[in-house]
């Protein structure tokens, strides 16, 4: 999953973002003279500054502008008071709904790819979850909202998928070094260089290839160098992909091939499953 490219700022998009602010800042003021009473449930107005300050790429850019021109159709100021007492304007109601909408697009996309199921054991179960749709609800507390509304501005994020897996192969890399010791450490060192997204993929669906935490040390022995072999397995395969997708001659490719196969021919004389 490559890291969408950080917006190179124009001077027409600083003059559209003055524009689109100034807006939508003009008609809360509006509304709130015209009936102080809406005032405390109106969205809070937003600076030039702040606003560019939370847009990383152009895609974020789009999706900022579009949301604070979404507060000019008329009736999105009006206030509606739901039975847990929350009180939104249409406008915010609305918002979340959207983002709710796009989040669970991205976890669908997400759950096909990883086609993530039970057969997989625990660290399967866990990505599912993480995965499962998000379901829009106004039976929450204030603080419950809130809380709801800031997980869905963060997941919402262009980069916010490529920051998750960076953190969990971080967290997986250590969990290698913190519980499997010195083989522990040959493995985190083996993984350094695949990417987060090739590292989330595979361990969370192959079993042998995830976190397990097994106290018999003849048994640990033995399935620490099958996780190594393992995962050298799917190295050599990103590799050749690589080689692949760079439309190397046929010598190149026959050679990626050729070296490959005598890698599972090592493997196999050496009774690795």
């Amino acid at each position: 999953m490559p890291k969408q490219s950080k917006i190179k700022w124009r001077d027409k998009d600083i003059r559209e973002l003055q524009r689109v602010v100034r807006n939508f800042n003009q008609k809360i003021s509006r509304v709130a003279k015209k009936d102080p009473t809406k005032a405390e449930f109106l969205p809070q107005k937003i600076s030039t500054k702040a606003l560019q300050g939370r847009i990383g790429t152009r895609k974020d850019f789009k999706r900022e502008l579009a949301s604070l021109q979404r507060f000019s159709k008329r009736g999105a100021e009006r206030i509606q008071v739901t039975e847990s007492g929350l009180t939104l304007t249409q406008y915010e109601i609305k918002e979340v709904k959207n983002k709710v909408r796009i989040t669970n697009i991205k976890r669908a996309i997400e759950r096909k790819k990883l086609d993530v199921t039970e057969r997989e054991g625990v660290m399967g179960q866990v990505a599912e979850r993480g995965l499962r749709p998000k379901a829009f609800s106004l039976n929450k507390s204030q603080k419950e909202w809130e809380k709801f509304v800031e997980s869905l501005e963060r997941e919402i994020s262009s980069n916010f998928k490529l920051e998750q897996l960076e953190k969990y192969k971080q967290n997986y890399l250590q969990g290698l070094i913190d519980n499997l010791g010195t083989k522990g450490e040959e493995l985190a060192n083996l993984l350094k260089d695949v990417s987060p997204e090739k590292l989330f993929s595979n361990s969370v669906t192959n079993p042998l290839l995830s976190i397990d935490f097994i106290y018999d040390p003849l048994e640990l022995e033995t399935i620490i160098d099958a996780k190594i072999e393992a995962w050298r397995e799917v190295i050599w395969k990103i590799y050749l992909l690589v080689i692949l997708k760079q439309q190397p001659t046929p010598k190149i490719v026959e050679f990626g091939v050729g070296v490959y196969i005598i890698f599972l021919l090592i493997n196999s004389s050496m009774g690795i499953q």
